[in-house]
């Protein structure tokens, strides 16, 4: 079990020492086992001055205000709106806004694969987890066959822009063919 949070003025993770209480249980009401600990901190000076997030300091997050928010991001807070676009950070479930009709297809067949699984009780945890994937995951769990490029280019496809995005994909797998011709007489 970690204890450890990223420390923005330290620059590294850190430690938060004190008394935690860890429960195990089948849901928040249904506490099975539970036990104290005492953690040892690092005892790094707090990233950010506590004494102007008073709602953030005192755990009551249902009222830290827009003010005490952009102060503890350290910038604006993003205005939420989405502008049409969709990229490589957003999932593939998100499909459903694509412009490319092609794109919103593989959004209806995914949707249907996995809600069928749903009804018959036994999720497919496959499907559940490519549909809620990032499309830059695409590249890294791909075993090397997609590159960051070619993931650029299925950005440009689902973006209405379908033979110039099927031109980059192409393109891309040549380019990464001939990468992994290289790489394996290496070994």
């Amino acid at each position: 079990m970690a204890f450890r949070y990223f420390n923005e003025k330290t620059n590294r993770f850190e430690i938060d020492g004190g008394t935690y209480d860890i429960c195990i249980g089948a849901s928040c009401a249904d506490i099975r086992l539970s036990q104290t600990i005492t953690v040892t901190g690092t005892n790094a000076p707090v990233p950010a001055d506590l004494s102007q997030l008073p709602s953030y300091a005192s755990g009551n997050i249902r009222n830290v205000s827009d003010k005490e928010f952009t102060q503890l991001l350290g910038h604006a807070i993003p205005d939420g709106h989405w502008h049409g676009t969709l990229d490589i950070n957003d999932a593939i479930c998100q499909m459903y806004y694509a412009k490319s009709a092609l794109a919103r297809l593989i959004y209806k067949i995914l949707t249907h694969m996995l809600n069928k699984s749903i009804k018959k009780g036994k999720p497919d945890l496959n499907i559940m987890f490519i549909y809620n994937m990032p499309f830059r995951a695409i590249g890294k769990m791909a075993g090397g066959m997609c590159s960051q490029y070619m993931v650029e280019g299925m950005m440009t496809a689902v973006n209405g822009h379908l033979f110039t995005g099927l031109g980059q994909i192409i393109s891309g797998f040549f380019k990464q063919r001939k990468v992994a011709k290289k790489a394996s007489k290496m070994h």
